[in-house]
Order: structure tokens, then C-alpha cells, then sequence
């Protein structure tokens, strides 16, 4: 019965083990994630307005997030910024006061299911 007992409770501590692990690469994937919805955020921004070669290299947003999260993989960014400008290639918004409506592109490409989708496949 002790020895039942003991290995039930080492079988208990394996799992919580493993469930720990899980939720760890879990966040870590999600944290990645969410770092490259925002570096596309960016690019959206740098590609719909009007900013200078000069001003982009200074502002330096996407950098600073490549060099935060390690597990973020270089090669992929350009996998993005094909992406932003696809999607800004696509969007028709129209203003009625002929404003370019950047921003707005923008922030509903940075909630949309179809960036939270590519993002999620980087990896796949």
C-alpha cells in the first residue's frame, strides 16, 4: 500500500511538472505572438503614412522588439511586412473628408482574426 502510494504521488508530481512546462511554453508562445502583432502594427503604420527612410531608421519600434524577445526569428520579418503590405493593398477605406485614414487601417489590422491566424502559422 505505501509503495501505491508513493508512486501515485511521484505519477502526481510528474504531471504537475508537465502541466507547468505547458503553461510556460504556452505563455512564452504567447508573448511571442503578441510581440509580432505589434511589430506588424508598426510596419502597418511605417508602410500607410508618410514617414521619411530617416524617421523610420530613428523611430526604431521594431527593433527594439526584435532585440526584447529572443524567440523572436529574424527571417520572419520579412514574412510580416509582406504580409502588412498585402493587406494594406486590399483595404479600401474611404474618407470623407479625404483623409488617408492610416490609423484606423491600422488598428483594425492589429484586431483582426486574420492577423491573430498568421501570426499563430509563423512557426508551422
Amino acid at each position: 500500500m505505501g509503495y501505491r502510494l508513493m508512486i501515485l504521488g511521484m505519477l502526481f508530481i510528474g504531471l504537475c511538472s508537465c502541466k507547468a512546462q505547458n503553461d510556460a511554453n504556452s505563455t512564452l508562445t504567447q508573448k511571442r505572438n503578441e510581440d509580432w502583432r505589434k511589430i506588424a502594427f508598426c510596419t502597418c503604420i511605417y508602410k500607410a503614412t508618410p514617414f521619411t527612410s530617416e524617421m523610420k531608421r530613428q523611430e526604431g519600434t521594431i527593433s527594439g522588439y526584435l532585440q526584447k524577445n529572443e524567440d523572436l526569428n529574424i527571417e520572419q520579418l520579412d514574412e510580416v511586412q509582406s504580409y502588412v503590405k498585402r493587406y494594406l493593398e486590399n483595404e479600401n477605406y474611404q474618407s470623407k473628408t479625404n483623409s488617408s485614414l492610416a490609423l484606423m487601417k491600422c488598428i483594425d489590422f492589429y484586431e483582426s482574426e486574420e492577423l491573430k491566424q498568421f501570426i499563430s502559422e509563423l512557426d508551422n
